[in-house]
């Protein structure tokens, strides 16, 4: 079964049920707010108002604003690392130079998404609530790899 990581990546095969919708709106609404104000910029009461969803709606899709955060970060995440999927790779060379292109030109021309992966990389890297998506994530970052240095 797909995660919700690697259906970022691929794309939604089917179209998306109203919790889906609603929890997408909020997850845009949270990287909306930390690229504007960072981190501490992520309130219940900023995400409610930005997503227009009510409290009791933020709080039946996330029991804790951790959650909307980390999904925040995956989905900027998986934005940035969707086009080394799609990528044809033949050499180490051409992956390596993906990266830089999505570092170097695309992170850094879009200040919110800069912001983003500033305020959360961090987070993601050493925050023990992390542990398990951060797993999940490099099980989709090989599994791309994989799939772009597969014998023909």
């Amino acid at each position: 079964m797909p995660t919700k990581y690697q259906d970022a990546v691929a794309g939604p095969t089917t179209p998306l049920s109203k919790g889906q919708k609603t929890k997408a709106q909020i997850v845009a609404a949270a990287c909306s707010l930390i690229g504007e104000s960072g981190y501490e910029g992520v309130t219940a009461a900023a995400l409610v108002e930005r997503a227009g969803v009510s409290k009791g709606g933020l709080y039946h899709h996330y029991s804790h604003l951790d959650d909307v955060i980390i999904d925040a970060y995956q989905h900027t995440a998986a934005e940035l690392f969707a086009e080394l999927g799609a990528a044809e790779l033949t050499s180490i060379d051409d992956y390596l130079g993906k990266i830089e292109h999505m570092v170097f030109r695309r992170l850094f021309v879009d200040q919110h998404k800069l912001r983003i992966m500033h305020e959360l990389l961090p987070k993601a890297m050493y925050d023990p609530v992390f542990v398990e998506r951060r797993q999940q994530m490099m099980d989709v970052g090989v599994e791309i790899m994989s799939k772009g240095f597969a014998p023909a």
